[in-house]
């Protein structure tokens, strides 16, 4: 066979040009282009390995994506009518991600953090645990408390007592115990840094 006739051969397979051309330079053709019997069987045997291989791959691919179309969606998602699959969509298309990094200095957190059986559920309940000081009230803060932390809190009301231990701005010193000052320190948002203002 001729090089010109492996290359025919290669196109009619599908081969890509940059892969015939590979093919071609490792072959070793006379000064008429022929090849050997032999250089020319193993030829056309590597065409047809790299197309079988191609086309095998192409059957499996093609094969995979039949059954991700199939089986992929819910059930009942595939119930949805047009209306329920628009909203959908669009609630997708609105969702936020967020990924990142856990060089080996923080293997320690990414160990902690593998721990967790709901990944997505402990890193949210932190975010909300941090920003819900800024919402809350000192009031709220009380009511958060658990039995013992009453207990101390109001001990540590009970020994201090007096107002100018809530820090309300323009309120200190105040000489006197009085019911105002206490419920104006209740409604005061609760500091980040610390569970009260003040205390």
């Amino acid at each position: 066979m001729t090089i010109e006739e492996i290359r025919n051969h290669a196109k009619n397979k599908g081969l890509s040009e940059k892969k015939i051309a590979a093919l071609i330079a490792e072959l070793h053709p006379d000064e008429n282009g022929k090849l050997s019997l032999e250089e020319s069987a193993q030829a056309l045997v590597t065409v047809n390995h790299i197309a079988d291989t191609k086309e095998l791959v192409r059957n499996v691919l093609d094969t995979t994506k039949a059954i991700r179309n199939k089986r992929g969606k819910p059930e009942a998602e595939k119930k949805m009518s047009e209306a329920q699959k628009k909203a959908l969509a669009k609630y997708k298309a609105n969702v936020k991600r967020l990924t990142t990094d856990f060089p080996p200095t923080d293997a320690e957190l990414w160990d902690h953090v593998q721990k967790q059986p709901n990944k997505q559920g402990y890193i949210k309940a932190l975010i909300r645990a941090d920003i819900a000081p800024a919402t809350k009230t000192n009031a709220d803060g009380i009511r958060d408390m658990t039995n013992e932390e009453l207990a101390d809190f109001l001990s540590e009301f009970i020994i201090t007592g007096a107002c100018n231990d809530f820090g309300i701005p323009g309120k200190t010193p105040c000489p006197h115990n009085c019911k105002e000052c206490i419920l104006e320190w209740l409604e005061l948002k609760m500091a980040k840094g610390g569970f009260m203002n003040g205390h």
